[in-house]
C-alpha cells in the first residue's frame, strides 16, 4: 500500500469512527443506536479494507447513512449539521474506496480534489435547503416544479457520472 492509501485509509477511518461517535456525543441518539448500526460498520469497512470482502463497503456506508439518518430524525430539533455529515459521509466513501485501490497507482490529486468540492457544495446546498425550510413559503405549481427539476437533475447528474466512470466499449 503507498503512502497515499495508508493517508486515505487513515482520513477514512477517522471519519468513520467520528461519523459513529459525534451523535452520540451530541445527545442526538442513544449509545446503543450507534454501537448497532456504527460498530458493524466499522466491521465491514475493516472487512473491505483487509480485501477479505472489498464489496463490503457497501454495507457499511448504509449502515453509516442509516444511522445519520435515524440520528436526524429522533432528534427533537432540527439537525443543523446534517448537510456537514453527509458531506463526511461522501468523504469517508470517498477515502475508503481510494485506500482499497490497487497498489501502485499514481495519487489521484483531481479526484481528492473534486470529491472535496462535492462535499462541500453539497453541505452549502444542504444547509441552503434547511434555511428555506424554515421559511413559511406556500406551495404551488412553481415550487413543485423546481423540486421536479432538481430531482431531474440529480438524477441525470447521476447517470452521467456512472457513465463517465465505465471504460468505452470496443466494437469488434
Amino acid at each position: 500500500m503507498s503512502r497515499w492509501q495508508l493517508s486515505a485509509l487513515a482520513g477514512a477511518l477517522v471519519l468513520g469512527a467520528a461519523l459513529t461517535v459525534l451523535p452520540v456525543a451530541l445527545g442526538g441518539l442513544s449509545p446503543a443506536v450507534a454501537i448497532f448500526c456504527g460498530g458493524p460498520a466499522l466491521f465491514f469497512f475493516a472487512l473491505a479494507m483487509s480485501r477479505i470482502w472489498p464489496a463490503a463497503l457497501w454495507p457499511a456506508l448504509v449502515l453509516l447513512a442509516t444511522k445519520q439518518l435515524l440520528a436526524a430524525v429522533l432528534s427533537d430539533a432540527v439537525v443543523i449539521d446534517a448537510p456537514l455529515r453527509g458531506a463526511a459521509l461522501l468523504w469517508f466513501a470517498e477515502l475508503a474506496w481510494l485506500a482499497g485501490q490497487p497498489p501502485g497507482l499514481p495519487p489521484p490529486r483531481a479526484q481528492l480534489l473534486a470529491g472535496a468540492m462535492v462535499g462541500l457544495v453539497g453541505a452549502a446546498l444542504g444547509w441552503l435547503v434547511l434555511a428555506l425550510a424554515s421559511v413559511p413559503l406556500a406551495g404551488g405549481p412553481l415550487l413543485t416544479g423546481a423540486g421536479v427539476v432538481a430531482v431531474v437533475a440529480v438524477f441525470a447528474a447521476f447517470l452521467w457520472l456512472n457513465r463517465s466512470g465505465r471504460p468505452a466499449e470496443v466494437d469488434g
